[in-house]
């Protein structure tokens, strides 16, 4: 079913509108491209999914995590997992969450994410989006990534991975790709990669994510580039340089 270009428009600019209004000001690396990429997987979820919760695995000052509160629906809840070790930090966050519009529906776990086996009211394989972004060290990430897992829904779900291209964090790009040539993460591969993150689906879902993220945004903003046995989308943003103008 093609996307709704009326009802995309008007959330696409609502969020990004959101995410100058009121997360840009949170301390932290949550860029606005990552904001557009995660709207637009919204939008795709909802139009053709059920709807899952989302995890978070790494909260530091909350930015990400108060952009994905925007996008829950009434029935979802979001679980913010980190170690809260830092009482100012902590408390930031718990302050700006009070604020946020699904406050209901948040819930801060204090854990190391490494651990992070079960919580009520989250049960397993019921995520629709988890979001990786606690310690970027090769063996955390690949923990993280097994613990991932355990929450994604078997349809539709989508694995965020963040740092994935940076260069002072090569140790997540080698996590994942252990984990994808490796079970259990054989089925996922990247589909979108932005300025400071990766995104995967599972390969048998990579064509529809591939078409549907291009009916949301305009072809020049991607650069298809060979990774694995697949295709991923290099999307052009404004938080770093532009992509090379090659196509495969």
């Amino acid at each position: 079913m093609p996307v709704n270009q009326r009802i995309w428009r008007k959330r696409h600019a609502n969020l990004l509108d959101f995410f100058d209004a009121h997360v840009d000001s949170i301390p932290g690396w949550f860029a606005r491209s990552d904001a557009e990429a995660l709207a637009a997987i919204d939008f795709i979820q909802k139009s053709r999914f059920n709807n899952g919760n989302l995890l978070e695995l790494g909260v530091w000052e909350g930015r990400s995590l108060f952009f994905l509160a925007e996008l829950l629906a009434k029935s979802e809840r979001l679980f913010g997992v980190d170690q809260f070790v830092a009482p100012r930090r902590t408390e930031g966050v718990k302050k700006r969450l009070a604020d946020c519009r699904a406050r209901k529906q948040l819930h801060l776990v204090r854990s190391d994410t490494k651990q992070f086996k079960h919580f009520d009211g989250l049960p397993r394989r019921s995520c629709r989006l988890v979001h990786v972004d606690a310690d970027h060290e090769h063996s955390s990430v690949l923990t993280d990534l097994h613990v991932a897992m355990e929450f994604l829904q078997p349809e539709g779900a989508i694995l965020v991975l963040d740092d994935l291209p940076h260069r002072n964090w090569p140790g997540v790009w080698s996590a994942m790709a252990e984990w994808v040539l490796t079970t259990p993460g054989h089925d996922y591969r990247p589909f979108l990669i932005t300025g400071s993150k990766g995104y995967l689906a599972r390969k048998n879902e990579l064509p529809f994510w591939r078409q549907s993220v291009r009916e949301v945004f305009p072809e020049h903003r991607f650069a298809d580039r060979e990774v694995f046995d697949s295709v991923a989308m290099v999307l052009n943003g404004p938080d770093g340089p532009p992509v090379m103008p090659h196509s495969i």
